[in-house]
């Protein structure tokens, strides 16, 4: 018999027969086609009657069945973030620490704002070569499409103060793109494909991924 309480992922991730095997230990009878949730509940009940009387165990019995914490929605931190979703999107979140936060929503005029840089192969702004999108101060994340040709960019959250007044909060300074990828917006709607890749069902697969996160600007607060 275990000679230890073991936590409900633990039960959880065991194949029937293992599960089976156990209950048997603890004298567990399991009628035939029982459901798994039910052979894992009666595991836990006799493990806390085994070890009920040791209140250090029966502590950790009970940590084991509550799961796992919940995690915070922030850690109050002004950070950044970018993720490639694939070579046509790159998926941008971020956070915003309470001291921040309090000093924008204090100014009159709160619009966030995203700018993205293209870069050279030596990670040097390219002259021109940037965009805005306007966010709301409430907003966290934001798909934005991918240039192609490019090589990698330079993605910067700040927020317009004032007139004329801008506050940078996090900066990414290079997130990389990869290279030689193929053209995705006109392999999308290209009707002539490779019969290899029309078989695949990959041309649906980019067309769904290309349609589905479509660049829009946040109306920023006023």
């Amino acid at each position: 018999m275990s000679n230890q309480i073991l936590p409900r992922s633990q039960l959880e991730a065991m194949i029937s027969a293992d599960l089976l095997a156990l209950a048997d230990e603890y004298g567990i009878d399991v009628p035939e086609n029982l459901n798994r949730r039910f052979i894992i509940a009666g595991l836990l009940e006799a493990m806390q009657e085994q070890y009920g009387e040791n209140p250090g165990v029966a502590a950790l019995a009970e940590a084991a069945n509550r799961g796992p914490p919940e995690l915070p929605k922030t850690y109050n931190e002004t950070v950044i973030a970018a993720i490639l979703r694939n070579p046509v999107w790159l998926y941008i979140y971020w956070d915003i620490s309470a001291v921040d936060l309090a000093i924008i929503r204090s100014s009159r005029r709160r619009q966030g704002l995203l700018t993205i840089t293209m870069l050279d192969g030596g990670g040097k702004p390219l002259s021109g070569d940037s965009f805005a999108i306007p966010l709301s101060i409430d907003s966290r994340e934001q798909h934005v499409r991918v240039p192609e040709g490019k090589r990698a960019v330079r993605v910067e959250l700040a927020v317009n103060e004032e007139p004329e007044k801008r506050r940078v909060l996090a900066v990414l300074p290079k997130v990389p793109l990869p290279e030689n990828t193929l053209d995705f917006p006109s392999l999308v709607t290209k009707k002539n494909i490779p019969p290899m890749l029309a078989l695949s069902g990959f041309q649906e697969i980019l067309r769904g991924q290309y349609l589905r996160h479509r660049q829009f600007t946040a109306s920023p607060e006023g």
